[in-house]
């Protein structure tokens, strides 16, 4: 039996070609370049909880931050998306992604964008290596966190007095723990504001940002630090008394117990499958989890994020039209669309695309025959015969390339597709009759090899 890596790349039409443009206009993009200062009339809530980044980030020219946080403020992007479309089916779920502003409540210059807001909680997430045990590790480690949620409360017309902080660990099964804020002197979180925006302004009118304190991020991943910009090492932390004074903190287990209903809930009641599940369906039925490598994941988000600012997107209309196209709705895929361009066509071609991270050390002079497969399967599901691979080299400084790959027959490929969800959905017991998983087959190394060949009569080799 064929495995889908090679029945689909038996179906490429005339083999691939590299897109020199938009590579290009990626690789430009990470380049660090000269910009003006970031200036505006108004303070975000985050600027207000680190003031000494805020000054350096709006005195002195841009400054890239360091790739690896770059990186991995996408991936928490990433993570974002996919837990606020499960905290959406909390009970009494009000607003995802909601914008707030101080001028309405009396405390102008300052402008949020809150996570999530639940029946009368504002709920804010934050995702980390590690997540903290004890209200007591959040206060030392993470109190700017701690504030962006109490001045959010602050700002908000309805100024909520309990509200929540879910920190989630950024990898593995993406564990988490939430912690209740409640609010006991409003005053106090009103007062901070105003003085964190007195303050500010003082420091960028005169130059001098010795009041404001050492940045929260010293050390720890801060651009200014790395460029030696900022004087950080000569400056005392931010005091949290007065921030401490006007909270309670402590770990709401309860609360946790009940997202973490509310999570596996979501995710038992969604029947479909990845092009993971397509590729290794054998690996599905043994209930084996796809990627896993970490640092892959977080370089593959921060392309994402790269590719959507290229001249591609697609209309409303476009968009609109695209939703009902899918012919396996079973089959889950990420929703990426090029509206690419042509001198020889002047007419828009709209294709779907992928993201890929390359963990190799050599620059990839074609896309992995599993990336192909990857893409074949979304092609043909949105009955497409082409699509764009961005692959990401990140041990090669970070090189960007795009690939166009032509398929042929795609209707045989979401036939294969079609036939190969079925059996998943019934939960086959006779492994026998999946395609076989093509690593095995390739490179003799498989994470379930032991499992698998345990078993009577099994065998991927086979």
């Amino acid at each position: 039996m064929e495995n889908m890596v090679d029945f689909v790349n038996e179906r490429v039409s005339g083999g691939f070609t590299y897109n020199e443009s938009l590579s290009s206009m990626l690789r430009m993009m990470i380049q660090d370049t000269k910009k003006k200062p970031n200036v505006a009339d108004y303070y975000i809530v985050t600027e207000l909880c680190n003031p000494a980044q805020t000054y350096w980030a709006r005195t002195s020219e841009k400054v890239e931050k360091p790739m690896v946080i770059q990186k991995k403020l996408n991936w928490g992007t990433t993570l974002h998306g996919i837990t606020g479309k499960w905290l959406e089916t909390f009970p009494d779920f009000v607003v995802n992604e909601g914008n707030i502003d101080g001028a309405w409540v009396d405390l102008p210059g300052v402008k949020g964008r809150i996570d999530c807001r639940i029946g009368d909680s504002i709920f804010d997430l934050k995702t980390k290596n590690e997540i903290p045990e004890t209200a007591e590790e959040v206060i030392s480690k993470y109190p700017q966190d701690v504030e962006q949620v109490c001045f959010y409360s602050a700002i908000h017309p309805s100024h909520d007095k309990i509200n929540y902080l879910i920190f989630m660990k950024d990898s593995g099964t993406f564990p988490f723990k939430a912690f209740k804020i409640e609010i006991k002197d409003p005053s106090k979180i009103d007062s901070l504001i105003k003085t964190r925006i007195k303050t500010l302004d003082e420091a960028i009118k005169t130059k001098n940002p010795i009041s404001l304190g050492r940045c929260r991020y010293h050390e720890k991943g801060c651009q200014f630090f790395e460029a030696n910009l900022c004087n950080c090492d000569k400056l005392e932390p931010l005091s949290t008394e007065q921030l401490q004074q006007a909270i309670n903190l402590t770990y709401d287990e309860e609360m946790t117990k009940r997202l973490l209903e509310v999570k596996t809930k979501y995710h038992a009641s969604k029947n479909f499958f990845s092009t993971w599940n397509i590729i290794s369906p054998r690996k599905y039925n043994l209930k084996e989890d796809g990627e896993n490598d970490q640092e892959k994941k977080e370089s593959q988000s921060f392309l994402g994020a790269l590719v959507k600012k290229l001249p591609i997107k697609l209309s409303f209309g476009e968009r609109k039209e695209l939703f009902k196209s899918s012919l396996e709705p079973r089959l889950h895929v990420g929703y990426r669309w090029a509206n690419t361009k042509s001198s020889g066509n002047q007419d828009s071609k709209i294709i779907p695309y992928i993201v890929k991270a390359n963990m190799s050390n050599n620059i990839q002079t074609r896309p992995n025959e599993y990336y192909i497969a990857e893409l074949g399967i979304v092609v043909a599901n949105y009955g497409k015969t082409k699509g764009i691979i961005f692959i990401i080299s990140p041990k090669k400084n970070n090189f960007i390339q795009a690939f166009e790959i032509t398929y042929k027959n795609t209707n045989e490929i979401l036939a294969k597709t079609k036939e190969i969800i079925v059996k998943l959905e019934k939960g086959e017991k006779d492994i026998l009759s999946l395609p076989p998983c093509p690593f095995m087959n390739k490179t003799g190394v498989c994470s379930l090899k032991e499992e698998c060949h345990s078993r009577e009569g099994f065998g991927c080799i086979k």
